[in-house]
């Protein structure tokens, strides 16, 4: 017994020292993260407390932004008929909408006298439209010419602006009484017409609400809430005194410190501890209240005093304190109890025995007894079957966590339970199979519908630029599909009438990621690409022929396990091809989603092309307007050489002018240029005519030719002759006033100097 004593202490003494010291340091641990992670929490309480009631603000007030924006995008398009019907049309709309909003003191709409008056030239004056509640119950409706000398200050601002906006808060007369004074705010939107300022549409709403926000926000005993405006002025405070005052009021040292003015009005979250006069110490968060799509911001904080935090945190050490010197004594009685049961196998294997019976098993319960007799090979037995059940609990226990891929190892062929639990695992294998096929095709899905939206950012993207399209469109599909090599072939432009005769050029092909450089044509019908083409079917091919081109890469070259063909068709014709080569099969679903892709590529590449056709022409036309500009100044230059021998031809003209004003005095006179046309007529001919200059000039010879026999072929031909250089005469009947005459014509060819005829002189008479 004294033996048995000695050792019972000594497991006593060790157990103990060693147990005691791990669960102190343990203790001291978990009590001092425990403490920190409620001083977070508790932080994060009075932020959280903080975003939600600027939410709750945020709410309240984005109705009556969403009805200033909703009624200045409505009144933009007012301006544009050219009558006044405008006016009646805003104001039957603010009538209408007004009685819906009962809070809004005031709705008014204020235009731009420069965008509806198309001969205002000044950029100030304005005429506002109002709606207001009465006293009595009504409402009233002024019309008020306003800014007619500038802008105030204000609202010159927002005019610059040119945004929604939150306007500053101020004091002003609520809706029930003319007598009561209470805080108010307007929200209001600018109207544009072409993207310029034409006025604002706008509302008046109370701000008396605000102050129940600021006493009803109090996450912990004596913290205060407050709201700043856009300029960090006190929108509510629970001091009214305070109202409208600036931020320093509240926190003279720390404003300019933590830059309050320019967090407010960036809408930044923020915190920051403050100290007051009487050395309090408090944690202050400030947390924006944005307004849907509004340019200005206000803020809400709370201030909590630092000892109200930590309070809750250190009671709940002193308390994890003395739960630990409970807990350590309770773990001294524990280890006294194991002692006791080291020294009683017996009794161990029957606790065990009757712990099975009652259902309880743990890889701990098994013994370790090697007393080489009945009880030894009692525990063995004993051992094995807390073996077979903890197999039996961790496949049931997987099969719980959805891991069917467990397996046990059976006791026996007689072993009902473990043979229950594997008919039930495979049971539940094929359910979950049939599960994941279904969510397999979610996926797939899922990736589709993405794969086509990305794309059609991507086709959006480059509407402009047709290179930068079928680059970024063939990389970003090959990376989409997990392929190594890609191409994209396009339809000749100039061969898109003739289908016998239709080629494809090569536009782009990538592989491993890199864009390769190659010149391709190909026929319709040749090939794979052309018989794609022809066929305006999706070809895919995993028996890739021998001759296919090998994909290079770093480590050598390797024919593809697949190929994909894929039509680009624009109005059943084929445009392209895109051609994919891959080490892997892809799936049928990938396939649809290429057909779908397709259609929406086609569509773009036809639209890009045709700009870039376009864009082409535009600068083929500049490249030949530049080549005219060199001609020009060639034929100055010849201009200026032939200057030193215009003198001698001048002289040679009078004279030629002399003979033909003397013959012009005794003859008809007629000039004709090369074409045949008249460009001038003497007086003695149209005095014989009884006809104008003006009625003669620009007629073609023949209108004034008369030859017997002569048709179309004969006129052609003497004129052809005349230009030849040949003096021909003709005798044709005139048409006189009154009568018909026989008229005797020599039609005579001018020279220049290089023997070239530049006019035609034609001399008659009766």
């Amino acid at each position: 017994m004294a033996l048995r004593l000695r050792i019972k202490h000594r497991i006593l003494f060790l157990v103990l020292l060693v147990s005691a010291l791990i669960y102190i340091i343990s203790i001291g641990y978990i009590i001092t993260s425990t403490r920190r992670v409620m001083l977070e929490e508790a932080y994060s309480k009075v932020v959280l407390s903080a975003q939600k009631s600027a939410n709750a603000v945020s709410e309240r007030i984005d109705p009556y932004m969403v009805l200033s924006l909703s009624l200045a995008s409505a009144f933009a398009d007012f301006s544009h008929p050219p009558d006044a019907s405008w006016r009646s049309q805003t104001m039957q709309m603010m009538r209408r909408i007004y009685p819906l909003y009962p809070e809004v003191v005031s709705l008014w709409s204020s235009w731009e006298y420069s965008a509806i008056s198309p001969g205002y030239a000044k950029p100030y004056g304005r005429i506002a439209y109002a709606l207001e509640h009465h006293p009595s119950g009504g409402i009233n409706e002024t019309v008020e010419e306003l800014s007619l000398t500038g802008d105030p200050a204000p609202y010159a601002a927002f005019k610059a602006l040119n945004k929604p906006s939150l306007f500053e808060p101020y004091l002003g007369v609520g809706t029930q009484s003319s007598a009561n004074r209470v805080l108010m705010t307007t929200v209001a939107a600018p109207m544009q017409k072409d993207g310029e300022y034409a006025g604002m549409v706008g509302c008046d709403i109370p701000l008396d609400w605000l102050q129940g926000v600021v006493e009803q926000l109090q996450p912990f005993e004596q913290s205060l809430a407050f709201l700043l405006s856009g300029e960090s002025k006190i929108a509510a405070y629970h001091s009214d005194s305070l109202l409208l005052r600036p931020v320093e009021i509240l926190f003279p040292h720390d404003a300019e410190r933590e830059e309050l003015h320019r967090i407010v009005r960036e809408g930044r979250e923020h915190s920051f501890i403050h100290v007051d006069s009487a050395g309090r110490r408090y944690f202050v968060v400030m947390s924006p209240i944005n307004i849907r799509h509004s340019a200005t911001h206000w803020s809400l904080g709370l201030m909590v005093p630092l000892r109200v935090i930590r309070h809750e945190a250190d009671q709940s050490v002193r308390i994890s304190v003395l739960v630990g010197l409970v807990a350590l004594l309770i773990l001294v009685g524990l280890l006294i109890q194991i002692s006791n049961s080291i020294s009683r196998p017996i009794e161990r294997v029957t606790r065990v025995l009757q712990q099975l019976g009652e259902g309880e098993f743990s890889e701990g319960m098994k013994l370790r007894i090697h007393t080489r007799d009945e009880i030894e090979r009692m525990t063995v037995a004993l051992n094995q079957l807390i073996t077979g059940l903890l197999e039996k609990d961790r496949l049931a226990d997987s099969i719980a966590k959805g891991d069917l891929s467990g397996d046990i190892t059976l006791l026996s062929d007689r072993d009902r339970l473990g043979l229950s639990l594997v008919a039930m695992r495979n049971g539940l294998r094929e359910a979950h199979e049939l599960q994941e096929q279904r969510d397999l095709d979610t996926e797939r899905r899922t990736w589709t519908n993405q794969g086509l939206a990305d794309f059609s950012e991507i086709l959006r993207k480059h509407a402009d630029n047709f290179e930068e399209l079928c680059d970024d469109l063939l990389s970003s599909l090959l990376r989409f599909l997990g392929a190594e090599q890609g191409a994209i072939y396009l339809l000749d432009s100039t061969l898109y009438a003739d289908t016998k005769q239709q080629e494809y050029y090569l536009k782009t092909v990538f592989a491993w990621g890199r864009k390769r450089s190659r010149e391709v044509r190909i026929s319709r019908g040749i090939g794979l690409v052309g018989a794609c083409a022809m066929e305006r079917e999706l070809l895919f091919i995993t028996d890739v022929p021998a001759d296919y081109p090998a994909i290079p890469a770093a480590v050598g070259e390797a024919k593809p396990k697949c190929l994909v063909l894929i039509p680009l068709l624009h109005e059943g014709s084929t445009i392209g091809v895109i051609e994919i080569a891959s080490f892997h099969v892809f799936e049928p679903y990938q396939l649809e989603f290429l057909k779908l892709l397709s259609v929406s590529v086609a569509s773009s590449i036809f639209s890009v092309q045709i700009g870039a056709q376009t864009h082409a022409l535009l600068q083929q036309s500049q490249e030949q307007a530049e080549k005219l500009k060199v001609k020009e100044e060639e034929l100055r230059q010849n201009l200026e050489e032939m200057a030193a021998t215009q003198q001698n031809a001048e002289l040679l003209s009078s004279a030629f002018h002399n003979l033909v004003e003397s013959l012009a005095s005794t003859m008809n006179f007629v000039e004709y240029d090369t074409e045949g046309y008249i460009t001038e007529v003497g007086a003695r001919y149209l005095q014989l005519l009884g006809k104008t200059r003006e009625m003669l000039l620009h007629t073609y010879f023949s209108d004034s030719l008369h030859v017997e026999g002569w048709g179309r072929k004969e006129y052609e031909q003497f004129w052809k002759e005349i230009r030849n250089g040949q003096t021909r005469q003709v005798d044709t009947l005139v048409r006189l006033p009154g009568t018909d005459q026989l008229m005797h014509e020599f039609y005579i060819p001018i020279k220049d100097g290089d023997g070239r005829v530049f006019k035609v002189i034609k001399l008659s008479y009766c």
